[in-house]
């Protein structure tokens, strides 16, 4: 007969580190002899069961690499493999026992065994059963049972016990008749016990041997007694030693991190766990770790297993994971199992700042693997944000480099000079000795400096890796890409051809380019100095002479903020240091030092309110570097410098200006620290403007790339040229195009100031837009424009999308309307037909506000309602489509006048698994450059010449912004008001006894949904309505779905804070609207809620 093992499990809790113990040397047991390993749940004891436990177990075996053969899920021959629902055979077993007088009924009630116990422990003896129902007499028997007395079996245990042969502690007996009393085997409710239930099991299931723990040795002899009372031949026995802690304390399921799922939640392999409750113990022929399953096997010896606890020492289970994780990468086998898990990491932590997705294709992952085997013992330390530079590019402001050192220029450009030299062979040894070399080559700058500026252009974080880490991993295309973003060259490379000293003459074209770059750059009129200081300094006579010229070009041409960095004492030092022989004066030509004191004096002649410049140039008299004033000629006079273009804030903002100037001429100390926030803030102001500019610069370039590949991924898809990796990389580039759409959106919002950047977005939309459409009608088969005749628009499959909607309600009323759009619906249905790539219109036809929706005439008065609720799509990927109707009709008297479309929406508020996207408009003029809208967008706007205003104006910011956690709210002692209570789904509103965080105005409610009907209620999504002068905001919710109600477990509950500002104090008035499924039907419930407590009472208890 073939050996065959179990591992039999109670789901009282999980799988713990002890029962995987037990199940892996079964396992392994059965391996190495040819066998079956069984998974068979002791679950007798319904009382204790944990919910999922079950299935947990099973899992994590699984997981661990040593499936059963048999078992719940596998099913078998020996089946069923649990305990509870093999109740007929235990109580045939029974029967059989009592028929041969090995068992009897015991009807002793839980009283009188209480007393029992505590008459022992009076007497300081171990409390036992004294077998008093083993001696009734069959009348007596029959006549308890015609009274219908309780009781249960307990079997007859008999003095003379064999002794048995352990495969582990060797010849054991132990007499338990003379210290146990009779055991009960089968209970009162039909369910045995233990004793019973394994030895019939056993029995039944043909198993050969049973490994357990050393817990049930002394339970050993018992069992042997029922074998023998059934005439069945018992298993061998090998009972394993206990798994300890370090400290020699019994592991305990109480401590919580002993569970496997706990575990390989937290990424560990199975291979390590095995490996390490293995070498902890006995039973191999070796005990190294860093052992495989299959070692493990061939291995194993049962003789091997001492009697001795096995001491866990979890302090070295990374150490452990490292060594199972290296063998994995290096594997050509498994590795790419590892890359796609690291590939899921990435995408859970980083998806939404993926800009460039090349970061997930194979071979990069591939190759930051192999680069860091060996340094991470977990694979999800790749993901921690210590080395989010791999997946993330940097955005590290510009400033925060050039306060480390005025070379950024020069030093980014030795880099790529570098990096590009030794791309085809990149190494971290080569790169680090090259760049201690590199350093040397930049005056003035120590090797530690230049090694935090590459830090942080690479991976914007001040510690981690070393640079030449940094950079192999990254590979020589990324690296040089986020050099040339965070140190940009722009400078220093017309700079360098301005300054040419191989070209005699001056370079104009070049010096007036550098002027220009320097009044359209914000950061100019600061960077350029420093810049041309380098060049004055050279020992190159011209070189240095070229580079004073274009100094008194930009003087002359680059306005104040110009002239006020070259009149500080920081740039003047620079100039004094060409002339002082303890720096540069010793090489410098007596022609570069003539020229450098006559532009020196010329400033004092031209710019007489610079004290700083005067002073420096009288301290040079004064220590003999001049000698005398030079004399300038007429044609050589700078003429006063012209006004630099007014594109910075110091210029435009002519208040600011004043008030700065005002503030800076006073001697009080408080004025000049008004003085220096207010520079701050429009230095502030500048940096935030140049990221915004910077920012849409870069998503339009991607719009640009990302087109163009995809009508290139086209046009091949169209011929039947695409492979299956072509084709996933056009799905992926379509994903990529529709994450675009939300960021043009925002970009709109922010440039509505500038009509040439508004005209490229929209343009982009458009291009983006006609693009899109195009790889759905080629590739999904359908078209886009065909969505003036469909309700449902479908998503992306995994994709939610959400946004607020455009707040109308503020349209100018006193403006000349057309007639009502809506008394002629045949007229709008045609107009609306055609189709149309408005940014606005995209945008309301994401939202289901499309052709269909603004032909119908909206309510009276809607447009005094604030509106909260699900916008876009729901969790199923339906779209919402929000008609006229629902909420807000009948909601307050009206006059005829009103009936306009003022209020096509409100503010709506995302529901679970929506991120809200706001699209916060400036105010913008109706004349758009070329803003081709139709359907919805000319229904609204045709011959309205007035100035729209973005929902943020009607929404109070700090309440968009503003976010209660439902853990932090208190319940009010003012009961709930009950909202909906039909078929089983009720939904009510609990009032905070609090107010929002330092908002005294905001109120907070949850609302709670709960089913108690029998079938499953899904999409479930509320909608709230309050009036105008109230603002209304829905967090997200905790669910949409409660399943059905079980009567054994408590019932399931969504619940979802509602934030409500009412700084009038009116009477409150909540409309809503309820959808849902119940049972595979839609139901849709409008309703109001009046009657609320007065805000004043919901704080007190």
């Amino acid at each position: 007969m073939c050996s065959r093992v179990r591992f039999g499990p109670s789901p009282t809790g999980f799988l713990h580190l002890g029962g995987l113990r037990t199940a892996l040397y079964n396992y392994i047991f059965a391996k190495k002899h040819g066998g079956s390993f069984i998974l068979r749940l002791e679950d007798t004891d319904q009382s204790r069961v944990v919910p999922g436990a079950a299935e947990g177990i099973e899992d994590m075996l699984e997981w661990a690499g040593i499936p059963p053969d048999e078992s719940p899920r596998r099913g078998g021959p020996a089946g069923p493999y649990q305990q509870s629902r093999r109740l007929e055979l235990y109580t045939k077993a029974c029967d059989v026992l009592v028929e041969k007088g090995a068992a009897y009924r015991c009807f002793c009630t839980p009283q009188r065994l209480e007393l029992l116990k505590k008459e022992a422990l009076r007497s300081r003896q171990v409390p036992r059963y004294d077998n008093r129902c083993r001696h009734l007499t069959a009348k007596q028997v029959a006549e308890k049972l015609s009274q219908g007395s309780e009781w249960v079996i307990r079997f007859r245990l008999e003095g003379d016990v064999e002794p048995f042969n352990d495969l582990v502690y060797g010849w054991t007996r132990h007499e338990v008749a003379s210290i146990e009393g009779d055991p009960v085997i089968l209970k009162g409710d039909g369910f045995p016990t233990y004793h019973l239930a394994n030895v019939v099991d056993d029995h039944h299931m043909e198993i050969s041997h049973v490994l357990r723990g050393t817990e049930w040795l002394t339970s050993t002899s018992k069992h042997l007694l029922l074998y023998r009372a059934f005439g069945w031949d018992p298993p061998q026995f090998a009972h394993l030693p206990l798994l300890l802690n370090r400290d020699g304390t019994k592991l305990s399921k109480r401590q919580g991190d002993i569970f496997v799922e706990r575990f390989a939640q937290d990424g560990y392999l199975p291979e390590a766990l095995l490996d390490i409750i293995t070498t902890c113990g006995s039973g191999f022929t070796g005990n190294q770790g860093g052992r495989t399953l299959e070692q493990l096997i061939s291995e194993f010896n049962v003789g091997r297993i001492t009697t001795h606890s096995a001491l866990l020492d979890l302090d070295k289970l990374l150490e452990f994971n490292r060594t199972h994780l290296v063998r994995r990468i290096e594997n050509e086998r498994l590795r790419p199992k590892v890359v796609e898990e690291l590939q899921a990491l990435v995408e859970q932590a980083y998806g939404e700042q993926l800009v460039d997705r090349q970061v997930l294709e194979k071979d990069y992952v591939e190759r930051v693997l192999l680069l860091w085997k060996g340094r991470i013992s977990l694979l999800k330390s790749l993901v921690s944000p210590s080395y989010s530079y791999l997946w993330v590019r940097p955005s590290v402001p510009r400033e925060q480099l050039q306060a480390l050192s005025a070379e950024v220029d020069e030093i980014g450009r030795l880099v790529l000079g570098l990096v590009e030299g030794q791309a085809t062979a990149l190494t971290t040894e080569r790169l680090s000795r090259d760049l201690k070399g590199l350093q040397e080559r930049i005056k003035g700058i120590k090797y530690s400096t230049m090694m935090k500026i590459l830090r942080l252009a690479l991976s914007g974080q001040q510690q981690g890796p070393s640079i030449a880490e940094m950079m192999v991993s990254l590979g020589p295309q990324e690296a040089c890409e986020r050099i040339r973003k965070r140190l940009p060259l722009r400078f220093a490379r017309i700079r360098n051809k301005a300054t040419d000293p191989s070209i005699p003459e001056e370079n104009w074209e070049c010096i007036q380019r550098f002027c220009d770059q320097v009044n359209t750059d914000p950061e100019g009129p600061s960077l350029a100095p420093r810049l041309l200081a380098h060049k004055i300094q050279s020992p190159q006579e011209m070189e240095a002479l070229h580079a004073l010229t274009v100094l008194e070009t930009c003087v002359n041409n680059c306005g104040e903020r110009f002239h006020s960095e070259v009149a500080k004492f920081r740039f003047l030092n620079e100039l004094i240091k060409v002339l002082s022989p303890k720096y540069f004066g010793s090489w410098s030509s007596e022609k570069v030092k003539s020229r450098v004191i006559e532009i020196m004096f010329s400033w004092t002649v031209w710019f007489p309110q610079e004290v700083k410049i005067r002073d420096a140039y009288q301290m040079l008299k004064k220590q003999g570097l001049v000698k005398q004033d030079p004399k300038l000629l007429e044609d050589k006079i700078l003429p006063p410098p012209s006004p630099r273009p007014k594109n910075s804030i110091f210029d435009v903002d002519e208040e600011k200006s004043k008030l700065l100037a005002r503030l800076l001429k006073s001697s009080h100390p408080e004025d000049l620290q008004a003085a220096n926030r207010l520079i701050k803030s429009m230095i502030k102001e500048e940096q935030e403007k140049s990221a915004k500019v910077s920012k849409r610069l870069n998503t339009l370039d991607d719009v640009r790339k990302s087109i163009q590949l995809l009508e290139e991924l086209l046009v091949r898809y169209r011929r039947r040229e695409l492979s299956a990796p072509d084709l996933g990389r056009l799905q992926d580039l379509s994903e990529h195009c529709e994450k675009l759409r939300p960021l043009l959106f925002r970009l709109a919002s922010e440039t509505v100031d500038n009509d040439e950047a508004l005209a490229e977005i929209l343009q982009a939309n458009d291009q983006l837009t006609q693009a899109l459409g195009s790889y759905k009608q080629t590739v999904l088969g359908h078209d886009q424009d065909s969505r003036a005749d469909a309700t449902v628009v479908q998503p992306p499959q995994g994709t939610v999308k959400s946004y607020t909607l455009i707040d109308f309600s503020e349209l100018d009323a006193t403006s000349q309307l057309p007639p009502d759009p809506w008394e002629d619906e045949e007229a709008a249905s045609r107009h609306s037909s055609t189709t149309s790539t408005c940014l606005l219109e995209e945008e309301l036809m994401s939202l289901g506000l499309g052709d269909s929706p603004v032909i119908q005439k909206p309510p009276p008065e809607f447009s005094s309602l604030q509106m909260a609720g699900h916008n876009g799509y729901n969790q199923t990927g339906n779209a919402d489509t929000h008609h006229g109707t629902g909420l807000g009709n009948g909601w307050q008297d009206s006059s005829p006048e009103k009936n306009t479309p003022r209020g096509t929406a409100g503010q709506l508020s995302s529901l679970p698994g929506t991120k809200p996207f706001p699209l916060n408009l400036s105010p913008l003029k109706s004349s758009l450059p070329d803003l081709p809208c139709s359907s919805a967008a000319d229904v609204l706007f045709s011959s309205l010449p007035c100035e729209l205003k973005p929902a943020a104006a009607l929404q109070d910011s700090s309440l968009a912004n503003l976010f209660v956690p439902l853990a932090s709210v208190k319940p009010s002692a003012i009961p709930p008001i009950t909202v909906y209570d039909q078929n089983g789904f009720k939904a009510m509103l609990h009032f905070s006894r609090d107010p929002a965080p330092g908002r005294v105005n905001v109120l907070v409610m949850v609302l709670s949904l709960l089913s108690t009907s029998a079938q499953p209620i899904q999409d479930i999504v509320f909608q709230a309505a309050v009036p105008k002068a109230m603002r209304i905001k829905l967090q997200p919710a905790s669910g949409s779905e409660l399943p059905p109600f079980n009567p054994l477990l408590p019932p399931a509950v969504i619940s979802q804070v509602l934030l409500l500002a009412n700084p009038n104090k009116d009477p409150i008035r909540l409309r809503y609207k309820l959808t849902f499924t119940q049972g595979g039907r839609p139901v849709s419930e409008v309703g109001e809620v009046t009657g609320f407590p007065e805000a004043e009472l919901w704080g007190r208890s």
